[in-house]
């Protein structure tokens, strides 16, 4: 990573289905939204093996040096994905019954060493946590430090 990347903050937030029993394909079919990346059980990535089935639908990495923003704001890009699936609840919920697959809404953030840097605001508008209810989805954040 350059010293540039480091110097900054970083974020991107996705809704994904995981699970063993889909093709990340029907998933896309039965939704009618075209998803951002998909993930095979046992294909090889570069780092990794995945261990289950994923069908993601992500925003675009946010970094808070090459942009004009004074922050980044997980309330907008959280919504920004909800938005996209909001009018689908019960078709989520009906693939997450077909295929028994579990639901989660992602946080993935590298937060700078750098003082003068304002750190991320982290937290959800209530017509997330809304659709998060509906569908059962859990939130996870892996959060890294850009050292």
């Amino acid at each position: 990573m350059s010293e540039a990347e480091a110097s900054c903050n970083e974020c991107y937030v996705y809704f994904a289905f995981r699970g063993d029993d889909f093709n990340p394909d029907d998933i896309t079919k039965e939704l009618g939204i075209s998803p951002t990346s998909v993930m095979i059980k046992g294909s090889r990535i570069p780092g990794k093996v995945p261990r289950a089935n994923a069908w993601r639908l992500s925003t675009e990495t946010v970094k808070d040096n090459t942009t004009d923003i004074d922050f980044i704001d997980v309330y907008e890009m959280a919504l920004e994905v909800v938005n996209q699936l909001k009018s689908s609840v019960d078709i989520i919920n009906q693939i997450k019954q077909k295929y028994n697959a579990v639901t989660v809404l992602e946080v993935v953030m590298w937060i700078s060493v750098n003082d003068e840097l304002s750190t991320p605001a982290v937290g959800f508008e209530l017509d997330v946590l809304d659709f998060l209810v509906q569908t059962r989805t859990t939130i996870d954040m892996d959060i890294y430090r850009n050292e």
